[in-house]
């Protein structure tokens, strides 16, 4: 049957830079990257946010539309300045892989118009690419990166595209040069919290300690092209597939039980969501890899997730959320298949659980340390680098817990949030909240022949929301 979904076309209709309301004291104008903002990939950590249109409205008459548009889009703008401000880094341009020249020289804001209702584009959630390279700013689609425009480019890139239906989709990407997820969910609240004017609202101010916390090494002043890869495991390639899939509560919750029975003697704790939603989706993968490589490869295989981990709440002395830069490591576990033999998901979550527990304040201590950091990193690359095996690399990060679905601008929380992912990635899984916060929303990217495989393993199917 034919999709009665209809076209969405987006058109963009203007590009404008904004600049922080108040300069930068001179005194601020270096900002030192951290050790980890050097080694952290030249791409843009993003999100979107959907909002309906206000109660009231009537979506047939254009004119006060217009006029509604135009009035919400000019606060946006002011308190968008108003809060770079306070983020002071984002307005500035990056120079060499050692610090930002915070000059003020803004912030790009593209307006969009949507010719469609929010409920057509919705309906083709199913194409990642649509939603990616029509609400994300065109020359932002975290396509491998062009090393050359890295000094110009701007470190903050917001649209916002208003639908016909006087919906709003509002997208946020920050350079991951100088911001992890955490950071870039701070910036959103507080730019929302600066545009409700909500007198109740306190005025989010970041704290910037990374640098004198993971001093950068001069050795890394030049951004290269590997630059980043080895810490978090990104590669792209060209056929690759992103799909959504949607675990709600209930079958998070027979899934948990699931994995907590099997493993009764040997889990101390009940297993999270994240957790069992990672080596679930981690064993489909393994699977999926094992049938597509049976008849060319006899080599065993080894399969690696790297799993991000915030460092805030797990040193000594715990930074504020709004600690500013990327203050990130990643967790390592590893499980080499053996032929006949069948992974239990409760071996899974032991190693995932096992690797992330080892990231404690003794090892960030040690992490301080160049040295240390640089054979973290050189060890990650061994292990992708055996060449008796078969190495599988997964990408895993969590949004799970993120306040995302609290960003309320002043016209109420949003309906749905996603993060943009560009379709180029491969291996990679991110993980978030489902509207009502208790599910889990899976954004998982897979070459073609394997994401033909994945999408039908039979255990997988079992915990999914539409199966």
């Amino acid at each position: 049957m034919a999709s009665s979904s209809k076209v969405v076309v987006v058109e963009v209709i203007s590009k404008e830079t904004i600049k922080p309301s108040s300069p930068t004291p001179h005194h601020l104008r270096n900002f030192k990257l951290s050790l980890m903002d050097q080694f952290s990939p030249l791409i843009y950590v993003q999100t979107i946010l959907f909002y309906t249109a206000a109660d009231g409205m009537d979506h047939d008459d254009q004119v006060h539309n217009n006029v509604h548009h135009i009035h919400r889009s000019n606060l946006l703008k002011k308190s968008l300045s108003e809060t770079i401000t306070r983020f002071y880094p984002v307005a500035g341009r990056l120079k060499d892989n050692i610090w930002v020249d915070c000059n003020d020289e803004g912030v790009d804001y593209f307006e969009a118009r949507v010719k469609g209702n929010m409920s057509d584009f919705m309906s083709r959630l199913e194409d990642e690419s649509v939603l990616h390279h029509q609400l994300v700013p065109v020359p932002f689609h975290n396509e491998p990166p062009n090393y050359n425009l890295a000094y110009k480019e701007a470190l903050l890139v917001v649209q916002v595209s208003m639908f016909d239906c006087s919906g709003m989709a509002i997208a946020v990407c920050i350079s991951h040069k100088i911001a992890d997820a955490t950071t870039m969910t701070t910036f959103v609240n507080a730019w929302a919290a600066n545009n409700s004017r909500c007198g109740s609202l306190e005025i989010v101010c970041p704290t910037f300690d990374s640098a004198s916390l993971f001093p950068p090494n001069d050795l890394l002043s030049s951004i290269a092209p590997d630059t980043g890869r080895a810490v978090g495991g990104i590669s792209f390639g060209e056929k690759v597939i992103t799909k959504r899939f949607v675990f709600d509560a209930f079958k998070i919750a027979e899934l948990r039980a699931k994995i907590a029975a099997a493993s009764s003697t040997t889990m101390k704790n009940y297993p999270t969501r994240v957790e069992v939603v990672s080596a679930l989706i981690w064993k489909s993968s393994m699977e999926a890899s094992r049938v597509k490589l049976a008849s060319s490869s006899s080599k065993p295989i080894s399969s690696v997730v790297k799993h991000v981990v915030n460092l805030r709440p797990k040193m000594d002395t715990p930074l504020p959320k709004v600690s500013f830069g990327n203050i990130v490591t990643v967790a390592t576990a590893e499980w080499k298949t053996t032929p006949g033999v069948v992974v239990e998901l409760d071996e899974l979550v032991g190693q995932l659980r096992r690797a992330i527990n080892k990231i404690n304040g003794d090892y960030i201590k040690k992490l301080q340390g160049y040295d240390v950091f640089l054979s973290s990193v050189e060890e990650s690359c061994r292990l992708e680098e055996e060449e008796e095996e078969v190495v599988e690399v997964y990408w895993m990060s969590s949004w799970c817990r993120f306040p995302l679905y609290e960003t309320d601008f002043g016209w109420g929380k949003p309906i749905w949030i996603s993060s943009g992912t560009s379709k180029q990635y491969k291996n990679g899984v991110l993980l978030m909240d489902t509207r009502c916060g208790e599910g889990i929303e899976a954004l998982v990217c897979l070459e073609e022949e394997n994401m033909a495989i994945f999408q039908h393993d039979p255990e997988l199917l079992q915990f999914l929301s539409n199966h």
